[in-house]
């Protein structure tokens, strides 16, 4: 028999790509499908899939269905455990070698029973919960995935004994070294740069592209995430107000969560959210799109998003906080297309605007550059199921996770 890799979404019900783009109430679930439909092309795993699940299921893959019954934020403990258990004899049958977690909504505690009485959410009892019940009473080593900087695992069972939910490996969008307590207990963190920015998988729209310019990102002000620096790098993207008022009479719109926060709000330019199935299609009508980055050095999917849709996407940044791609993979710093100062907008609008030519030529050479690279991913799955001792230092530099610290 085939070896089994489990696999899940965290924190929330995966949406296949196609029914999400039907429905208003989800969010982009491109990673999770492209990291599926990566591990489906071989033939040497049986790839599962535990959690919750909607849509067709993709031919070789197995679900099981994580037990939900009667689980909310006023479930017990005695509850929670029957359902673990359920949980548990259907995933120990197949016999997973480990567990690909691709990280989601990262709650402070899924376990009722917790000696210290925490509340926990009903988010967490039904779709983090499970997820670590299984680590933990499989014994799998967990391999997380995390393509968004407020999703790090800080789930406090990592602090009270619960080894197995403790991330081995750590493969992100940046490479960082850090340190977090959970619980008391104090971690040494690296995540290791993987290219996971770019395993998304988006359905391109047909393309419309009659709007020069448009907007499409949650401020990310004052809404809890910590990026209160990053709204110095929209006052440069978004000014000087003479340019905002052309670009709005151009019909430029900016789309998202917290703009009433922002120094410069105006409620025309910024009427606030879209669907998430608007998304593809206001990105289908823009000939660009400005990226600033979700946080220091990390890469985002932005860059793949718009260009599926044939939309430009104009880095914010030479170095500075939030600059969008920092190590120049894309576009050096000194590009005369990097927005950099105030007015560079709006320059740049008016230019591909009249150059369809050379934005096409850009769409092209970006789409090139930033196809998906699987090869440190691909590593780390073949190392363990090779078996390599994951609490060695050479895994730890290679691959990340987190360590208790000395």
């Amino acid at each position: 028999m085939k070896p089994v890799v489990l696999i899940t979404k965290v924190g929330a019900v995966f949406w296949t790509r196609e029914l999400s783009a039907q429905n208003s109430s989800v969010g982009e679930q491109g990673e999770t499908e492209g990291v599926i439909n990566h591990l489906l092309e071989r033939d040497d795993i049986q790839l599962v899939y535990f959690g919750q699940w909607r849509g067709a299921l993709p031919e070789g893959l197995i679900y099981i269905p994580s037990y939900l019954d009667n689980l909310d934020e006023l479930t017990s403990a005695r509850l929670q455990e029957h359902n673990w258990a359920i949980d548990t004899k259907n995933v120990s049958e197949m016999n997973p070698k480990f567990f690909v977690n691709i990280a989601g909504y990262a709650s402070t505690m899924g376990w009722v029973g917790n000696p210290h009485g925490s509340g926990v959410q009903a988010c967490a009892i039904r779709y983090v919960s499970p997820h670590l019940n299984i680590l933990q009473s499989c014994k799998l080593a967990r391999i997380v995935i995390n393509n968004d900087p407020r999703s790090y695992p800080r789930c406090g069972e990592i602090g009270l004994g619960w080894d197995w939910t403790r991330p081995r490996a750590l493969l992100s969008q940046r490479t960082l070294n850090w340190s977090r307590t959970i619980q008391g207990s104090k971690f040494d963190v690296r995540e290791v740069y993987a290219g996971a920015e770019n395993w998304c998988e988006h359905i391109p729209q047909a393309p419309i592209n009659d709007l020069p310019v448009m907007i499409v990102a949650h401020a990310h002000i004052k809404d809890g995430c910590k990026f209160a620096k990053r709204e110095g790098a929209w006052a440069t993207v978004l000014s000087p107000p003479k340019d905002n008022a052309e670009l709005l009479s151009m019909g430029m719109r900016v789309y998202g969560r917290g703009w009433q926060h922002f120094s410069g709000y105006n409620s025309e330019l910024m009427p606030g959210c879209i669907r998430p199935d608007e998304v593809m299609n206001v990105l289908a009508r823009a000939k660009v799109c400005p990226a600033v980055s979700a946080g220091d050095g990390f890469y985002t999917g932005k860059l793949r998003t718009c260009l599926a849709q044939d939309c430009l996407p104009i880095f914010f940044g030479s170095g500075e906080p939030f600059t969008f791609d920092p190590l120049e993979k894309y576009v050096p710093f000194d590009s005369d297309i990097r927005i950099k100062k105030p007015g560079d907008l709006l320059r740049l609008v008016k230019y591909f605007d009249t150059h369809e030519d050379i934005r096409k030529t850009c769409v092209s050479e970006l789409l090139e550059l930033s196809k998906p690279d699987w090869t440190l991913f691909d590593k780390c799955i073949n190392d363990a199921l090779d078996g390599r001792d994951m609490e060695t230092e050479s895994w730890h530099q290679e691959f990340g996770g987190y360590r208790a610290s000395s």
